[in-house]
């Protein structure tokens, strides 16, 4: 009988989060993916690449959305049960607080695994590919980039064009190089054609002029030129290595930095970073009991529930406001960082002592306590 509701409770619990976190991950993923359009627009990537980068936001948009998910569950969960008063029969037939939430520790613990998975692998591996991908589309000039009648910004090259023949040919061009900050130069053309070459995307001008400026004299000078090459990607070299976002950092990394990974005075950043993806997924336990305690507390009726879930909603925005604030403090003051454990630790411990009946704040229950309740 036990194992039966357990595994009724569990089987709600799992569908409604399977549910919910679905649906608020592709809500949040169209949000974020808008980021990522004008690469189809402007930079002319194809639609294949487009999903495959944007894919890749799924493990930290799993991660936000899924504690908030399974609290919810929670919530509709029990309140379900109150309202169909099943868990009044439950109760009735002599099932204690444990027994009650024992589904939903079982749930909460594997959810707790998934998060740390991916917080720990899939996170910091998926931030890698997404970047490496972003990077190589900066350096990757297509033709479809230079707009006619608009200054286009290519990696150290402002280039205007007065109007496009053809996807290859243009005419009126005006290019300022500002990729040597010692010595830019100004170029003119009356025509010019873009060509693919396996060093990268260059532009060949036809009759046009290469204007620079001494420095020193502040004469310039000019010289003339029937063909004319510029290369439109970054230089061999330039732009081929990149620095590293903190989200693409192991977890050692993070906690224990070096200065050949950041500069020493980023270590408390990063340290901050790292404890924050250790305490992330520990949210998930916190929210789904205290949901589960204060669902259970005092009698079961339905005149509550309301009351009860502004309770959950208002308990869970101060937990995460104060773990947030206490880790975002640490980059100045390190004594915050036990603070952050000590908070969430407490947000665990006194929901599960209340479970485990270890104390009962309730009022102690009269026998008709219980013919009230299954007459509302």
């Amino acid at each position: 009988m036990m194992l039966k509701i357990t595994y009724y409770i569990f089987r709600q619990l799992s569908l409604t989060t399977l549910f919910l976190t679905i649906v608020l991950t592709a809500a949040v993923w169209l949000t974020q993916s808008l980021r990522f359009v004008d690469g189809v627009l402007n930079k002319g990537l194809s639609i294949k690449t487009f999903f495959h980068l944007i894919s890749f936001l799924l493990p930290e948009l799993v991660s936000i959305v899924l504690p908030a998910a399974f609290m919810i569950a929670v919530i509709y969960t029990y309140n379900r049960l109150i309202a169909d008063q099943e868990l009044a029969v439950m109760r009735s037939a002599g099932l204690s607080h444990w027994q009650l939430a024992k589904p939903t520790l079982l749930a909460a613990s594997l959810i707790t695994l998934i998060l740390y998975s991916l917080n720990m692998y899939f996170l910091p591996n998926a931030y890698t590919r997404m970047h490496d991908m972003e990077h190589s589309m900066h350096n990757t000039i297509s033709s479809s980039m230079l707009q006619a009648g608009e200054f286009n910004n290519l990696k150290g090259l402002m280039v205007y064009i007065r109007a496009r023949q053809n996807e290859r040919d243009m005419k009126g061009i005006l290019i300022y190089n500002n990729r040597d900050k010692a010595q830019p130069f100004l170029i003119t053309a009356e025509a010019g054609s873009i060509i693919k070459t396996d060093e990268g995307m260059k532009l060949v001008l036809v009759n046009g002029a290469r204007q620079d400026m001494d420095k020193k004299t502040s004469n310039p000078s000019m010289l003339y030129f029937d063909q004319y090459m510029v290369e439109l990607e970054a230089p061999n070299g330039q732009g081929k290595n990149r620095k590293k976002n903190l989200q693409e950092f192991g977890l050692w990394d993070l906690l224990y930095p070096t200065d050949n990974i950041a500069q020493t005075s980023h270590h408390s950043r990063f340290k901050a970073h790292g404890h924050q993806r250790i305490l992330n997924p520990l949210h998930a336990l916190a929210f789904s009991l205290i949901a589960l305690s204060i669902m259970l507390y005092g009698q079961i009726n339905r005149r509550r529930r309301t009351k009860k879930i502004l309770t959950i909603v208002a308990a869970a925005c101060i937990l995460q406001l104060l773990t947030l604030a206490f880790i975002n403090l640490s980059e100045h003051f390190w004594v915050t960082i036990p603070l952050s454990y000590l908070t969430l630790f407490i947000a665990i411990a006194l929901p599960f002592a209340y479970i485990n009946e270890w104390f009962d704040f309730s009022r102690p229950s009269k026998p008709e306590h219980m013919s009230k309740e299954l007459l509302q």
